[in-house]
């Protein structure tokens, strides 16, 4: 039933971050009219999709655990190869979010179309002076 609730939580989420992309942009003062969603948002809804499924796929590997155990534990080799799926396994808790809070964020502002070079920026490695506006704050 929990699941279920989450699953709703997702879709207010989801009304959301959408709802942050309708808004009448003809009357601002951005050059770019096209809807867009707040990055933030997109982070958020993204980040609690990824977190809502990891919950359904640990709840789903945990009704196959009996069986598991029982073949993983026959075979000899398998525990010689834990240390390095540890190895492993830590890299990627800790490199995984950070490659999706980084992908939020490119499709969020739609990078994809301002530095279209990858992996260089124009011409260039790196960001410089004349990518920046002066009446537009750094951050």
């Amino acid at each position: 039933m929990s699941l279920f609730l989450l699953g709703g939580v997702q879709g207010g989420i989801g009304w959301w971050m959408v709802k942050s992309g309708l808004v009448d942009k003809s009357k601002t003062t951005e050059v770019d009219k096209a809807p867009r969603v707040s990055p933030y948002r997109l982070s958020v809804h993204a980040g609690f999709a990824y977190t809502l499924y990891t919950i359904v796929l640990w709840q789903c590997l945990t009704l196959l655990r009996r069986p598991q155990e029982a073949i993983v534990n026959s075979f000899p080799k398998v525990s010689a190869n834990n240390a390095f799926r540890n190895s492993i396994l830590k890299t990627t808790k800790l490199a995984l979010p950070l490659v999706l809070l980084t992908g939020f964020f490119t499709a969020g502002t739609n990078a994809g179309m301002s530095c279209n070079t990858f992996p260089f920026v124009g011409p260039n490695w790196f960001y410089n002076k004349n990518h920046f506006m002066s009446d537009i704050p750094l951050w």
